[in-house]
């Protein structure tokens, strides 16, 4: 390790997003790869929201189970892909609660949403009600958007994973 070597404490809540293929554990060997360290824990029941997170007794002892640099947000798949008035309404007041409640723990940790990225082939599920998200670039459009719009909001930092995916897709088509 060099002198200049960063440790990171790094609580992360999610859900299948975050746990399948062991996201933290990627970061943790990204940062290892550099010389730096990550410790990390985690909340994210699958399918989670802000909202159930407000309420999980593992999401609040872990806010307040010690100092954290960075605190990591990451809400159900699809809604924040949803028309502006529904994240309105089912999303930004749980990000700010949760945001707030990591601010009234200790105002120096950084909260950082994790922009997710769209369906292959959009949410298929929800289109009829929404069209614009029928497709892989509309879904991610919203996404982009309300990701966007909740790190603005709540003056906090974004890891545009959704966005990156997204120059993946454009870039390399005939990645599956």
């Amino acid at each position: 390790f060099s002198a200049m070597a960063i440790h990171r404490k790094v609580f992360f809540i999610g859900n299948s997003y975050t746990f399948t293929n062991s996201m933290p554990d990627m970061l943790k060997n990204f940062a290892l790869a550099k010389g730096d360290t990550v410790t990390w824990a985690m909340s994210a029941p699958g399918g989670y929201t802000f909202n159930q997170h407000t309420t999980n007794s593992t999401t609040l002892s872990g806010i307040t189970s010690q100092p954290w640099d960075i605190i990591v947000l990451q809400e159900q798949s699809q809604l924040p892909s949803f028309s502006p008035a529904q994240v309105a309404t089912d999303v930004y007041p749980y990000a700010q609660w949760l945001d707030s409640t990591i601010n009234e723990q200790d105002s120096c940790i950084e909260t950082m949403f994790m922009m997710t990225w769209g369906r292959k082939n959009g949410d298929a599920a929800n289109c009829p009600s929404y069209p614009v998200i029928c497709t892989y670039a509309g879904m991610q459009l919203r996404l982009r958007q309300s990701y966007t719009e909740m790190a603005f909001d709540n003056h906090a930092s974004i890891s545009p994973v959704g966005a990156a995916w997204k120059v993946v897709v454009d870039s390399f088509p005939a990645i599956d």
